[in-house]
């Protein structure tokens, strides 16, 4: 069980976000998902189709990755 920590790059990156859209859809945790060069569908349907903006959600991964160093 969670919380999870799910990353990936290029088609990696696609593949951890749909395991993290399963993971929340079955109730689970997912406290971090890092995607890294993947399609911008990812970007767009995941925190800027909550109502943030671009800017807000590099911000938002940049303090996360701040705080993880």
């Amino acid at each position: 069980h969670g919380p999870y920590l799910l990353g990936g790059h290029c088609f990696g990156g696609s593949v951890a976000f749909e395991i993290a859209q399963r993971l929340r859809r079955d109730g689970e945790e997912v406290a971090l998902l890092v995607l890294i060069d993947v399609p911008s569908r990812y970007i767009e349907s995941s925190e800027t189709a909550a109502g943030r903006d671009l800017a807000g959600w590099v911000a938002g991964l940049a303090a996360i990755i701040e705080q993880s160093s």
